[in-house]
């Protein structure tokens, strides 16, 4: 039944996978590109398992990529940062330069 919550050892099982996964990316965040950044990010946002490391790592790496981003990539990235709590003005300011000139892309 998926309404069932996962139980301890399943938890266990995918946080141990998300984190294998996350040291992988890690090494390989610059071979990423615009859209494999924003499905990183939101892929960790809604896993509820924490990787400040690869959020850290995203955000330097996007930052001076940003113009590479597309309008749904750009607000994935805002999207996934802002509901996995990461502290990134650097990043949001450099996203909002890049929405404002594009708002008519955005529906």
């Amino acid at each position: 039944n998926s309404s069932t919550p996962p139980g301890p050892s399943r938890l266990r099982a995918s946080r141990r996978l998300f984190d294998a996964v996350a040291a992988v990316a890690l090494s390989r965040l610059r071979r990423f590109n615009s859209q494999h950044l924003a499905n990183a990010a939101w892929a960790y946002a809604t896993s509820d398992v924490a990787a400040p490391k690869l959020f850290d790592a995203a955000a330097a790496e996007a930052l001076p990529r940003r113009a590479e981003f597309n309008s749904q990539e750009l607000a994935n990235m805002a999207w996934a940062f802002a509901t996995a709590g990461v502290d990134a003005p650097e990043l949001f300011n450099a996203i909002a330069s890049e929405v404002l000139p594009r708002l008519d892309n955005f529906s």
